[in-house]
């Protein structure tokens, strides 16, 4: 990982992961730490043990030990260093549980390529990104020219020619963001001013600026934005590019994430709060050579405002390769790639179904959907996680998760059903609301959703049983007639549903 210089110190090169001597916790493997040596390294400030010191425990301390008093008498209790072991192999360890019992933090590991360790360790601070392509899979309908930014005017071009030639001003990002609840749009694209092609570029918000500056110092002339990019006050563009949202994302060169800005005028070049620094620990191989891995400290991405938001769900899964600017730093992260600049860890099933979308032969198949148990659960997963996000209209419980559906139904032999699939009918008709102490779920009466689709109801939904394939189901779907609100997107909005 270029620029990466861990912390080590002599606390911390006491710390030895000895795969010849290995000592089991909950089977995994563990190095214990005393808590009189958790007190001295915190002390001398050793980046690795003072995590899991409190300031007021610190200050303390540092008075016992200019007293000369025993730092034994603080009472301290034992810090585990507890390794994550991949694939039941004690050796290959991917991630580190740090625990006392009064704080527990995760830390991913990675060994670098030139280290003994990497022989054992799998996991690497940066792999090859397998998913290059040489021809352009689609061209948006419009894109954001670049190239005058440093003028202050940035241009809208249309669509003229759907090329399949790769060519370097024809590839483009896309900006995934928080708009802003309740926010009015000035400068976005309308009937009005589609035709004057070109917008200053200081009436626009600053996470756009923003924006268009990253791609411009990336060499990418080419950008798309759902407000520019699509003319606001037109129902039969706005459904159409809905209907290739899940192109225009899986298309992108990359897909640049303003995950830390809670709405379009903050921007996401700002002071950010870098998180804490590597560690390096030793580690002794297995032939009793010494190496050595990395671990860096995990930070949870749910608190950011992008992934409270639900239409950024779709934006995420379905990019090829993401730059995320949040509150920690840059991160880093593409379909082969499991692990985040500075080894961030993507949640699990948002690696996994990132995973599935990119390869159409990972979609279970129809015959697979229908006498599988486990086979359909990421759709469950997908709905249940796009359900506990944020959407400031109810009637686009649908559009937002369109091209998710559109993607899936590539694979499906089944028709899309308002948010179920005609092959696991039985199966997805299960969903059943789990609202919380602060909210109360509501069935929308503005909207024509069926009232059998989970999009009817507000709060959180999921799958909290599932049969089991040994038990058929006993239900038969005969007929099923659920009309798209417009026929530009058949997996947004419908104007009725019903199942016989």
């Amino acid at each position: 990982m270029a620029g990466l210089r861990p912390h080590s110190c002599g606390h911390c090169d006491k710390l030895i992961f000895n795969a010849a001597d290995l000592i089991f916790k909950w089977d995994k493997p563990v190095i214990r730490v005393k808590g009189v040596a958790v007190l001295e390294g915190a002390l001398d400030g050793c980046e690795l043990l003072k995590e899991h010191i409190t300031s007021e425990l610190l200050q303390e301390a540092a008075i016992f030990r200019r007293d000369g008093r025993d730092l034994l008498d603080l009472g301290v209790p034992v810090l585990d260093i507890c390794f994550e072991p991949h694939g039941g192999n004690a050796v290959d360890i991917t991630g580190v549980d740090i625990n006392t019992p009064h704080s527990s933090s995760f830390w991913s590991v990675h060994a670098e390529a030139n280290d003994p360790a990497a022989a054992f360790v799998s996991t690497r601070p940066v792999n090859r990104d397998l998913q290059q392509f040489t021809k352009l899979p689609f061209q948006p309908k419009r894109l954001i020219d670049t190239t005058q930014a440093h003028q202050g005017i940035i241009r809208l071009l249309s669509r003229t020619v759907q090329s399949s030639v790769l060519t370097g001003d024809m590839i483009y990002a896309a900006l995934s963001y928080c708009w802003g609840q309740g926010k009015t749009q000035p400068g976005r694209t309308t009937t009005a001013n589609v035709r004057y092609i070109s917008f200053d570029l200081s009436t626009q918000p600053k996470t756009i600026q923003d924006a268009v500056e990253v791609t411009r110092k990336l060499g990418i002339c080419r950008l798309w934005i759902d407000s520019l990019c699509i003319i606001q006050d037109d129902e039969d563009d706005k459904a159409s590019q809905i209907g290739e949202m899940h192109k225009i994302y899986a298309s992108s060169i990359l897909t640049i994430s303003a995950a830390r800005a809670g709405d379009s005028d903050e921007g996401f070049l700002s002071r950010c709060w870098p998180a804490s620094r590597a560690v390096r620990l030793r580690y002794q191989t297995p032939n009793q050579l010494a190496g050595s891995v990395v671990l860096s400290k995990y930070f949870g991405q749910n608190s950011e405002p992008i992934h409270k938001r639900a239409w950024t769900l779709q934006e995420h899964l379905l990019s090829v390769r993401l730059l995320i600017f949040s509150v920690h730093g840059l991160r880093w992260s593409c379909r082969t790639e499991k692990k985040h600049n500075g080894s961030q860890f993507v949640p699990d099933f948002a690696r996994n179904i990132a995973e599935q979308l990119s390869k159409r032969g990972k979609i279970p198949s129809a015959q697979q959907l229908a006498t599988g148990f486990r086979d359909w659960v990421t759709w469950h997963e997908i709905v249940a996680e796009f359900r506990r996000r944020a959407l400031t209209f109810p009637g686009d419980r649908l559009p937002a998760l369109a091209a998710i559906a559109a993607k899936y139904s590539e694979a499906v032999n089944g028709q899309y059903l308002a948010g179920l699939w005609e092959p696991t009918i039985h199966r997805d008709l299960l969903w059943a609301v789990y609202a919380t102490d602060d909210e109360v779920s509501i069935r929308d009466q503005h909207a024509h959703f069926p009232t059998w689709s989970w999009a009817s109801v507000s709060g959180t939904i999921d799958w909290g049983f599932m049969p089991h394939k040994r038990y058929p189901s006993t239900i038969t779907l005969l007929q099923s007639d659920v009309v798209p609100a417009n026929a530009l997107a058949p997996f947004g909005q419908v104007s009725m549903g019903a199942l016989h």
